[in-house]
C-alpha cells in the first residue's frame, strides 16, 4: 500500500525492489468487508503466466478484490516484474467501475505483462 497521499500507488516504487509488489485500496477494502458487503477474492500464482516464462520469473502472484453483486474491482495485489504498469490497469478499472471481464475481453498489446490478464 502506498502510504502517500495519493488514492492509488504501491510499494517499493522509489526503492527498485524486485520483484515489484502493487497494491490498491487496500484499506477500502477492508472498510467494506467490516460492513459486510460481499466481496469475492480472485487469487493465484503468474509463475507458469507466458510473461513471467519469458523472463524466467519464478515468483509471481495476483489478487485481485470483486465486489460480488456488481462485479466491479475494489482492489488488486500484483506481486511481480512489471507490477508498476499493471497496477494502472486496475486503478483505470477501478476508477471507471469496470468488471473483470471487461479487462479480459480487452485486446492488450502482447508481448506485455498486461497482456496476461485476457488468459
Amino acid at each position: 500500500m502506498n502510504m502517500m497521499s495519493r488514492p492509488y500507488g504501491g510499494t517499493c516504487a522509489m526503492r527498485g525492489c524486485q520483484p515489484k509488489k502493487y497494491f490498491i485500496a487496500a484499506s477500502e477494502v477492508i472498510e467494506l468487508v467490516l460492513k459486510m458487503r460481499k466481496i469475492r477474492v480472485n487469487r493465484g500464482d503468474m509463475a507458469g503466466w507466458p510473461s513471467s516464462k519469458r523472463i524466467g520469473q519464478t515468483h509471481a502472484a495476483y489478487k485481485v478484490i470483486i465486489d460480488e453483486q456488481s462485479h466491479h474491482i475494489l482492489g488488486a495485489h500484483l506481486l511481480g516484474h512489471n507490477a508498476e504498469e499493471a497496477i494502472n490497469i486496475f486503478a483505470m478499472a477501478m476508477r471507471f467501475q469496470l468488471t473483470n471481464d471487461d479487462l479480459k475481453q480487452m485486446l492488450w498489446a502482447y508481448p506485455t505483462y498486461v497482456s496476461d490478464l485476457s488468459t
